[in-house]
């Protein structure tokens, strides 16, 4: 074998090891506790009922919606290189909002400890 084709062997072996970390990074930011300060609405689960006293200042449905908001950072991760996936976590955490091409939602107090907790901050 030429030298060569033994690193596009060895880049092609890591980029998959890269890839596998993070799909399972993935499962489990979509695995984090859900708001317990909600009731999902039985038959489906993007209609739920927020207490008046606990929608605070930030009255985005999506705010409080700790399950669209993991969602939208699985998908997030999935765009760019596998390499850079804990630097561009690191980076939504730090700044409390993700974007996609709908706009940006505020990220949850409540869901930035989650994930910090889940990286061991």
């Amino acid at each position: 074998m030429s030298f060569g084709v033994q690193i596009a062997t060895e880049v092609a072996e890591a980029k998959a090891v890269l890839d596998r970390v993070r799909v399972s990074l993935q499962d489990k930011i979509k695995a984090l506790q859900d708001n317990p300060k909600i009731k999902r609405m039985p038959g489906n689960p993007r209609a739920m009922v927020v207490s008046f006293k606990d929608i605070g200042k930030n009255w985005s449905v999506a705010h409080h919606d700790f399950k669209q908001q993991y969602e939208m950072l699985a998908q997030e991760l999935d765009r760019g290189d596998s390499i850079g996936v804990l630097d561009k976590l690191r980076g939504i955490i730090e700044s409390r909002v993700i974007r996609d091409r709908n706009g940006s939602v505020t990220l949850h107090p409540m869901v930035v400890g989650n994930l910090n907790q889940m990286m061991g901050a």
